[in-house]
């Protein structure tokens, strides 16, 4: 029973964009989120949450539940027990978290191509810009493409050593 809620989470990224691209073009143009700022949120967070909610259950889940239990034992409540114990624990799984949706929505080109025309617009859209119709700037969209990289290269070195944590935590079991 445990796993069902899991599958659901995790099933909005099983979705090709383009069969969600279009209803929610549709829909967007219905309420007049179309090329704006706050639609354009709203379609980020809903195609992460999913990716994000099955990361942040497996490093909850690799927590023992004895410590939590330990810390209420030792007189904090609930939520302290959370927040001195469970959240630095998973600590690594926040952070690897935050780091791919950053890089999901950093990098997402269909739906933003879909829902934006010129108010509100994604780095490679901006970076599909410098590409004409029989010709391209080559030179400006290589100087562009490096600019678009700069952010995703510093997350990742400031979060390089919790990333790897993350990633090797409960490998070796013991």
């Amino acid at each position: 029973m445990s796993g069902n809620y899991e599958f659901w989470v995790l099933s909005s990224r099983m979705a090709p964009p383009i069969a969600v691209a279009i209803p929610m073009f549709f829909f967007y143009t219905h309420v007049h989120l179309e090329d704006t700022l706050e639609g354009l949120i709203i379609t980020e967070v809903t195609t992460v949450v999913g990716i994000v909610t099955w990361i942040m259950i497996e490093a909850f889940r690799s927590i023992p539940i004895d410590l939590t239990e330990a810390a209420e034992v030792d007189g904090c409540s609930s939520w302290r027990a959370f927040s001195r114990v469970a959240l630095p624990l998973a600590r690594p799984g926040l952070v690897g978290a935050a780091t791919i949706a950053f890089l999901l929505t950093w990098n997402e080109f269909l739906l933003a191509l879909v829902l934006t025309n010129t108010q509100a617009q994604t780095a490679p859209l901006l970076l599909y810009t410098y590409i004409g119709f029989e010709t391209f700037n080559l030179s400006q969209l290589a100087a562009a493409s490096c600019l678009v990289l700069v952010p995703t290269v510093l997350v990742v070195s400031i979060f390089q050593r919790q990333l790897i944590t993350g990633l090797t935590f409960g490998a070796v079991r013991g």
